[in-house]
């Protein structure tokens, strides 16, 4: 006999441990066990094989409706989805066809831009050099505002209009030219 000491919740305990496990029962009944047990444990064995293939042979199923959708779609399916890609196709075609008319007038719109910038750029220069006319045409600025201070001298339209160059003493006392 085996004796050894457990505690169980401040307790001290002695347990004593037969050396035979099973006290009583016959050899031949224990034989008898035994079978049964192998034989069960054999059987056991053999249904977690059966479901393992079972279950293998599930997911091999599963791929395959996974590479192949189309066999297993109904034929009714099969045609509204055939249908719908059509109908995506021709969408995404016409969504094309827009994509390039619009590329397209962006494009001449840039043109256009183009286009207009150089006419600005090339009024601006002719601006600038008929400012720069007018400019040098104009006496010196000193002088003008004596001229406009003057009260029979103030420039009037037909002054402008149609003036003739003249020599400096060509001029009446009127500002006018002499005809």
């Amino acid at each position: 006999m085996i004796r050894w000491i457990k505690k169980e919740r401040g307790n001290i305990k002695v347990a004593e441990r037969e050396q035979r496990r099973i006290s009583g029962v016959s050899l031949e009944e224990h034989c008898q066990v035994l079978e049964e047990r192998n034989s069960l444990e054999e059987q056991l064995s053999q249904a977690k094989m059966k479901i393992a293939g079972l279950e293998n042979s599930r997911a091999f199923e599963v791929q395959e409706t996974m590479k192949f959708p189309n066999y297993l779609v109904s034929d009714g399916k099969k045609e509204e989805d055939d249908a719908r890609d059509k109908e995506i196709q021709r969408l995404n075609l016409e969504l094309c066809k827009k994509k390039l008319e619009i590329n397209e007038q962006l494009n001449l719109r840039d043109a256009e831009i183009q286009r207009l910038k150089m006419i600005i750029k090339s009024m601006c220069s002719d601006l600038e050099k008929a400012f720069a006319t007018a400019k040098s045409a104009l006496p010196d600025p000193h002088v003008l505002p004596r001229i406009l201070e003057e009260p029979g001298k103030k420039p009037q339209e037909e002054d402008i209009i149609g003036a003739i160059i003249t020599p400096f003493g060509s001029l009446d006392g009127t500002g006018r030219t002499r005809s």
